[in-house]
């Protein structure tokens, strides 16, 4: 199945219309407590040249 990440800027004062439109056809991530708020830090480590060639291949839309 292929992968699809995308990643939007959002006003703090959106944030609660934003996640009650996406609730009609997503689900919760099966990682986030139930006792805790609707949201936890998600920290990424990516791999890259000095260059970003990976990045700007990926805006690009060019595979390796």
């Amino acid at each position: 199945m292929p992968r699809f990440e995308y990643k939007y800027l959002a006003k703090i004062d959106d944030i609660d219309l934003i996640r009650e439109y996406t609730l009609n056809f997503s689900e919760p991530d099966i990682h986030m407590e139930k006792d805790c708020l609707p949201e936890y830090t998600v920290r990424s480590i990516y791999f890259d040249t000095s260059k970003f060639d990976l990045y700007n291949d990926k805006v690009e839309g060019l595979e390796r």
